[in-house]
């Protein structure tokens, strides 16, 4: 058996994937089997006729065959990847009383979602398989074990609750949620959202745990229940109860309410547009105007505006409440945000995003002074434990979050920085910049009991913003000069 494992050992590599003009050919290598570890920026894979976008974070499980690996958006894909021969499983099967050859059937893929805990470590492992390849014994076959026992793991809690956020699903999930009453196919869906239908069908199942079909008829049964416990299916004349049996013969009457329309108001709001076409629509948000109506914040909102400005032109995608919303920034945070004025821009932009391809770079003054002028945060961000209204670094139920920051000047006490988001998450830069021990000034949430200078929540400004036009295919970039809040207080720092 030991002759066996040293047999393929040396032919289980880890190797990391260069793309050349945007692509990486897969050679058709009948017995070789792959594993693809995406870092940063997306492609779609070709293979056998039909298309699959792979976003950061996944992991790409292929079985024999070729394929090509296609750039999405502007940063290329950082992939390592792992090649071993399909005679290898068989091996394992017998070493380990383990099955993997499923996962790996000829002219197969299998993209997995996974939590941060179990990509970091197949990141290890595969640097450790590659930096291993030239020793006289090449551990392959160990590494590869390993990181197989983590893929298995994982497509495991497919079939279980273990699932994790996702965003873009949890906006499907609003759509459909919202119109229900509509007749609706997968490829309709995928469409609409800018994804392909056999990504979404992995993406959605992977998260919810279920098609998007057997969601839909969920919410119309739910409709259905909630219609005849308000007395509004009748049965000759009378309300039918739920214990009631029907009878043959039996006439029923369903008495559908009108809809309650969403009461959101164009209101007479100025904004600051920056760039405005028939697609978008860049603005330059104040500090303490909340993005869009919610409990407590009924109007006055950028929506309102949006409303007064644009009329029926902005995107649906979001829904009512959030029309024409791709990103968004935190009340008191200020700076230049895109709006789309219909779907399709809606969906090369929200496409944009999720490359991170989009440029978004922040000002802000942060309490102390680093020891470096120029870093990168690479800390995964999830919702707090006790405090669900805050996120922390962690590991637990988290995503990848990367801020890049440079030092701009330093003043007593304080430091003006730069930051630029290659990921984008809730409260990212606020988060980061706690975690390193020098939070933004006036953050009421994460540095409470320091001075806030004076400042009205935190002093954090989004200063520049680029996109591709998602009509034109032309890259923009729009800059903004900082507020008044934030120069006032760079000037009396300055003189402390």
């Amino acid at each position: 058996m030991k002759a066996e494992r040293e047999k393929w050992s040396g032919r289980v590599t880890a190797t990391a994937l260069r793309f050349q003009t945007g692509q990486y050919e897969l050679a058709e290598e009948e017995e070789i089997c792959r594993i693809i570890l995406v870092s940063g920026g997306s492609f779609t894979l070709v293979r056998g006729g039909e298309s699959l976008l792979v976003n950061p974070g996944c992991v790409l499980l292929l079985g024999p065959g070729g394929g090509l690996l296609q750039q999405a958006g502007h940063i290329a894909p950082e992939l390592i990847g792992c090649r071993f021969p399909a005679g290898v499983l068989p091996v394992l099967k017998n070493l380990m009383q383990r099955d993997f050859m499923p996962l790996f059937e000829p002219g197969e893929q299998t993209a997995l979602y996974g939590p941060v805990q179990w990509l970091g470590r197949l990141r290890t492992l595969l640097g450790m398989m590659q930096s291993a390849e030239n020793e006289p014994e090449s551990p392959g076959m160990i590494y590869l074990a390993l990181i197989l026992h983590y893929v298995e793991q994982e497509c495991r809690s497919e079939r279980q609750d273990i699932r994790p956020r996702n965003e873009t699903v949890e906006q499907i999930c609003a759509y459909l949620a919202a119109n229900y009453q509509q007749k609706f196919s997968l490829t309709d869906v995928a469409a609409r959202f800018y994804l392909s239908p056999y990504y979404l069908s992995r993406l959605f199942r992977r998260v919810t745990g279920q098609s998007i079909v057997d969601y839909i008829n969920g919410r119309r049964i739910e409709a259905a229940q909630k219609l005849l416990e308000e007395g509004r299916v009748l049965r000759q004349g009378k309300a039918l109860k739920k214990n009631d049996r029907l009878q043959p013969g039996d006439v029923l009457t369903l008495c559908i309410p009108d809809p309650s329309p969403v009461e959101i108001l164009p209101q007479d709001i100025p904004l600051d547009v920056v760039y405005e076409d028939g697609d978008v629509i860049v603005v330059n948000k104040p500090t303490g105007m909340v993005m869009h109506p919610a409990p407590g914040h009924p109007d006055g909102t950028l929506v309102n505006a949006l409303l007064y400005h644009c009329g029926d032109s902005l995107s649906g995608i979001n829904g009512e409440i959030r029309p024409g919303i791709v990103h968004r920034i935190d009340k008191d945070t200020s700076g230049l945000l895109i709006v789309a004025k219909n779907d399709t821009a809606h969906r090369h932009l929200a496409e944009q995003i999720k490359a991170h391809s989009f440029t978004r770079e922040y000002e802000a003054i942060v309490y102390g002074h680093f020891k470096e002028r120029q870093f990168t945060v690479d800390a995964p961000i999830g919702r707090h434990k006790t405090d669900r209204k805050k996120m922390c670094v962690t590991e637990e139920n988290s995503r990848h979050a990367v801020t890049h920051v440079q030092v701009l000047a330093e003043y007593p006490g304080f430091s003006h920085i730069r930051c630029r988001l290659e990921t984008g998450r809730t409260h990212q830069i606020r988060v980061h910049m706690a975690y390193m021990g020098h939070p933004v000034v006036g953050d009421p949430v994460y540095a409470p009991g320091r001075p806030d200078c004076g400042v009205q929540g935190q002093c954090l400004h989004a200063k520049k913003i680029g996109f591709i036009h998602p009509r034109t295919g032309e890259y923009m970039e729009f800059d903004s000069a900082l507020p008044q809040y934030f120069t006032a207080l760079l000037m009396k720092i300055s003189k402390e």
